[in-house]
């Protein structure tokens, strides 16, 4: 997509001030493609079943462990459980954000998820512990 096209959308969004404190509050959407299908589901889970403010805190903890980067699924496995709840993370989430860690640094870096439906992304995921159909 056009960057002139997102720019505009964008500009027109910003005038409905409900939209406007929104991009301002969470930046500008990424479009440029490529899923980082790991990270996704670590911030839905932290996400689940906290209001917004909660868990945009506990997330950005998590990053904090990261050098508020994006990690990737080898340096989350260095991470143990008692690290991940003294940030604010439940102990069952922490438990499915490891799982998930294992999950992409073994099977799940084998599979091409691109070329994948979303039916069978969603097949593939959902065998994961803490992963359902609404995550």
């Amino acid at each position: 997509m056009k960057q002139e096209v997102l720019d505009n959308a964008l500009d027109h969004l910003r005038e409905e001030p409900k939209m406007e404190r929104l991009i301002d509050e969470f930046g500008n959407p990424d479009f440029n493609g490529g899923i980082d299908y790991f990270n996704a589901l670590s911030k839905s889970i932290i996400y689940q079943q906290l209001s917004g403010k909660a868990a945009r805190t506990i997330y950005n903890r998590f990053l904090g462990l990261f050098n508020n980067e994006l990690p990737k699924a080898e340096d989350v496995i260095k991470i143990d459980i008692p690290t991940l709840r003294n940030i604010g993370i439940s102990q069952q989430k922490s438990n499915y954000i490891s799982g998930i860690a294992e999950y992409f640094s073994n099977d799940g870096s084998k599979i091409d998820f691109e070329s994948l439906s979303d039916i069978e992304v969603g097949n593939e995921l959902i065998k994961l512990k803490g992963i359902g159909q609404w995550t």
